[in-house]
């Protein structure tokens, strides 16, 4: 299966949040990316240092045991 586009990791100094969730949405899809893999894209794109974010943010629970919308909101809000 071909991928089309990439996402790339989150900026913080050069991109707001909420646009590089759209993009990465976008990207999700044009991909047809399902709904029980988009955490898993989400958290294999963002970079080591949002995961970093949000593993502090999630902690004592791990990232990879939240939804693409849960991760997203915590990052959207500590963020925003």
């Amino acid at each position: 299966m071909a991928v089309f586009g990439n996402v790339g990791p989150f900026n913080e100094a050069g991109e707001l949040f909420e646009d590089y969730c759209d993009r990465l949405e976008a990207f999700m899809k044009i991909n047809k990316i399902k709904e029980e893999s988009q955490s898993s894209l989400f958290l294999a794109t963002m970079g080591p240092s949002t995961y970093k974010t949000l593993k502090n943010l999630c902690s004592p629970s791990l990232p990879g045991d939240k939804s693409y919308e849960e991760l997203k909101n915590m990052l959207k809000e500590h963020f925003d």
